[in-house]
């Protein structure tokens, strides 16, 4: 792979259509696409339409990974699940979470998509208590075991005195990066929870939200937001749990993340923080340039590149995305 065909793997696209957006692969080769509920209308066309993703982008280099938010609740893609249940609705019950996580990649990997943004797993959405949260994610997230899953919004976002509803925290993240702990003891006890959960469950991917711990005594005491955080990837959750799964940032075209600077310079600070996949990042062909632009003059080692690359890479062969040759060649003589 060019420096550039390496820079796009790390990029995931959205795209508007039912149909596959070949122009988008023809000119970008992202790593991924992403689907939402305007892509999606019938599971033939869902199905149809990742098939000729698929082949587009082999055509281009590599597979794609096409993942959804088929969260449960009131974040669902596939047509015919709005009763699928998530979070708080199983109540820490263990066996009906498995059961719904069997079902919900069955369906998934049936129409193509092979990563699933979801279970979320953040304390006061699944559970108040983080044993609660972890007994009820790391059987489920095991039974996904024709695609991948992800543990959604690395720090947490519950906190005490402050209850999150289901659909999101009282600051809305979109608009600006919620404040999640000011309590260093909870937030040191409960946020480090779920990434180890994560790590022990041996989860192919973990996706960090916009939110931020503030304060002296806080994870990152910068306030920086998770995604453009070096503390919380690449000391917490890298060094400190041994994790070298994917790490996705949360939509980069958020307010939560786009206050902080430009797409461009975004882009290169979550990479240089240890993030591999950088998810719906505005202005694509600028986050490439600056992403290049950086390898070239060191502020990004070619080394932490290849890393990024190497696990996205690594994913797409466990979920079994390389074609097997026709026929092996042979030797003459």
């Amino acid at each position: 792979m060019t420096l550039r065909d390496r820079v796009r793997q790390l990029l995931v696209l959205p795209f508007a259509g039912t149909a596959a957006p070949t122009r988008l692969i023809d000119s970008f080769h992202p790593g991924g696409l992403i689907y939402f509920s305007e892509n999606v209308r019938t599971r033939r066309q869902i199905r149809t339409m990742s098939a000729a993703a698929q082949r587009a982008s082999r055509a281009a280099g590599e597979p794609l990974l096409i993942m959804a938010d088929q969260e449960g609740g009131p974040v669902t893609r596939l047509p015919g699940t709005s009763d699928v249940p998530a979070g708080a609705d199983f109540g820490g019950d263990a066996p009906w979470a498995r059961r719904t996580a069997r079902s919900t990649a069955h369906d998934l990997v049936e129409v193509g998509i092979n990563v699933n943004l979801a279970p979320v797993t953040d304390v006061n959405t699944v559970g108040s208590r983080g044993g609660r949260v972890a007994g009820v994610l790391v059987r489920p997230c095991r039974r996904l075991t024709d695609g991948a899953c992800t543990d959604l919004r690395l720090p947490r976002r519950g906190c005490r005195g402050r209850v999150e509803a289901l659909a999101g925290t009282r600051l809305d993240k979109h608009r600006q990066p919620p404040a999640d702990c000011k309590d260093h003891q909870v937030g040191g006890r409960v946020a480090t929870h779920r990434p180890a959960t994560l790590c022990r469950c041996r989860r192919d991917a973990g996706r960090h939200h916009h939110g931020r711990t503030p304060g002296p005594s806080a994870l990152d005491p910068s306030g920086r937001p998770a995604t453009i955080s070096p503390r919380l990837t690449r000391e917490l959750i890298r060094k400190d749990l041994g994790y070298d799964g994917v790490v996705i940032t949360d939509a980069l075209n958020m307010g939560g993340i786009t206050s902080w600077d430009s797409s461009r310079a975004i882009a290169v600070r979550a990479v240089q923080s240890g993030v591999d996949l950088l998810l719906m990042p505005p202005q694509p062909r600028e986050v490439v340039r600056g992403l290049v632009s950086a390898v070239r003059d060191g502020r990004i080692a070619a080394s932490r590149l290849d890393a990024s690359v190497e696990r996205v890479l690594r994913l797409k062969q466990r979920l079994g995305l390389y074609l097997p040759p026709k026929s092996l060649a042979r030797c003459s003589g």
